[in-house]
């Protein structure tokens, strides 16, 4: 199951990060999601379910909880990486792990004979690409694009070179600032 489930997952990686980087944006930063944006993309890719045993909000919320406890793995990498996340978000991974954990609550627990990998195609296709793609135009968008067709180029560095002073002038002077002085 796991082999056929990174097939699943690997093809929609970039579709994946891209709504990701969508919702994630918490009070540490852009690079987590909060329970406040996996609630909203939760309601925005209709995935909650009233009528579900195993997929109303309270349910996503529990499944959210479960997937942000940080990892009490001894993997030196990890570590790092959860010293730097706040430990009641999702970070990129977090959230693969929970799409899985979704698809199998809203899918495989009403349909018992659904392969796991089909309800996360499911869930990837009903859900994601008809409520969430086809309705917010950035979220399907990878956000690296633009950066290595315009913003990545020679042109865009000798301008910055050309006004580095300035910007490092203007850096120095509002880095010193407090929000109270402003």
């Amino acid at each position: 199951v796991m082999r056929n489930m990174k097939q699943v997952m690997l093809p929609k990686y970039d579709l994946l990060r891209s709504i990701f980087e969508e919702y994630a944006l918490d009070e540490k930063g852009a690079f987590s999601m909060g329970l406040n944006g996996f609630s909203v993309f939760a309601m925005d890719a209709c995935i909650p379910d009233n009528s579900s045993d195993f997929c109303r909000q309270g349910d996503l919320d529990t499944l959210f909880i479960v997937a942000s406890k940080e990892f009490q793995e001894t993997n030196h990498r990890l570590k790092k990486v959860n010293a730097c996340s706040n430990p009641r978000s999702l970070v990129l991974f977090d959230f693969f792990d929970i799409v899985i954990r979704v698809a199998l609550a809203k899918f495989t627990k009403s349909e018992p004979f659904l392969d796991p990998v089909k309800a996360v195609e499911k869930l990837v296709e009903e859900n994601f690409y008809n409520n969430i793609i086809m309705t917010k135009p950035g979220a399907g968008i990878n956000s690296d694009i633009f950066r290595r067709e315009r913003l990545y180029k020679e042109e865009v560095d000798d301008l910055l070179l050309d006004w580095l002073p300035l910007l490092k002038a203007l850096y120095n002077y509002y880095k010193g600032l407090s929000r109270n002085n402003r």
